[in-house]
Order: structure tokens, then sequence, then C-alpha cells
């Protein structure tokens, strides 16, 4: 099953590549889902394989990345030629509150994997991250347009699971990555 899962992995990943190298919005669209969707099946194949229902929150991650098939789906057929911006809007929010929801999931794996005074430093960290959005803002180095609150949230939410790998994978010697690798491979 794993060797199946990997052929279908590489293949749809490099025909992925070749779609976004050709400029092929369908194309690529296609094998991204396709891609993303083996990645999910490697998840749970490997979640029941080594037990992870025992370690009750990586769980999570198919949820996870469902939530970022379907922001990924969203956001591709936004590029489509030929939507009102009416429609490219809703298709937007919809993308982003999908990967939001997705990174919810991927927060609370890494928050349960540390303890709180860890927890707490990567908070803290991603405080000062989301601060830099915050300047970057008013210098007006980004623009968020009718987004900026939500963009701010997000933007929060993404530098605490980037800390949080960085910090558990600096507290474990890199077991937490390895877990995370083992749960798409």
């Amino acid at each position: 099953m794993a060797n199946l899962l990997t052929a279908i992995f590489l293949l749809s990943f490099i025909l992925m590549i070749a779609g976004h190298l050709l400029e092929n919005e369908k194309f690529w669209l296609t094998f991204k889902i396709v891609t993303s969707f083996t990645l999910i099946i490697f998840s749970v194949y490997n979640c029941i394989k080594y037990h992870c229902p025992e370690v009750n929150y990586f769980v999570l991650l198919p949820f996870a990345m469902f939530f970022g098939l379907i922001g990924d789906l969203t956001l591709g057929l936004k590029n489509f030629k030929g939507l009102e911006k009416k429609v490219k809007d809703k298709l937007l929010l919809s993308g982003f509150l999908s990967f939001f929801i997705g990174h919810i999931f991927y927060a609370v794996v890494f928050y349960k994997t540390l303890n709180l005074k860890l927890a707490i430093l990567a908070a803290a960290l991603a405080l000062i991250m989301f601060v830099t959005v915050i300047v970057f803002d008013k210098l007006k180095l980004m623009d968020y347009g009718s987004f900026k609150i939500p963009c701010m949230i997000y933007g929060y939410l993404l530098a605490f699971i980037v800390i949080s790998l960085l910090v558990n994978s600096i507290i474990s010697g890199g077991l937490i990555i390895r877990m995370f690798i083992i749960m798409l491979y």
C-alpha cells in the first residue's frame, strides 16, 4: 500500500509542477488536489499503521490536511478566468477560512506536544512576529486590503505553529518533525 501511495504521490506531484510551469490552471489544480488527497490518505494509513490513535492529538493531522485541501481547491478555483469579482471574493474568503480551520487543528497538535512553559514561550515569540506584521502594515510595506484583521489573526496562528514546531524540534532532537514526516510517509 505504501509503495502505491508513494507512486501516486510522486506522479501527481510531478504533474502538478508541470501544470504550474505550463501555466495551465486546470491541470495544476487537478493534480494539486490529487497530491493533497494522497497526503491525507498517507497520514490516515500511517496513523493506523503506527497506532497514532494512542496519541490522540495526532489524529487531528488528517483533518488539518483536509481543510488545506479544501483551501487549495477554493483558491485554485478563484483564479479561473471569467468569474465575477463577487464570486472570486467568496472563494478567497472560503479558502482563507478553510486554511484557518486547518491551521487551528495543526496548532492544537503542536500545542499538545509542548509543556505549559514552552507553550507560553511559543505564544510569546509568535506575538513578537505578530507585532512585526502590524509594523509592516503601519509602514505600508504590506497591503492586506479588506482582509486586514483576518490576515493578522491568521498571521499570529501561523507564527505560533511554526514556533511551536521549532521549539518542539529543539527540545526533542527533531522527534516531532520526524513524527510529522512519518504521518506523511
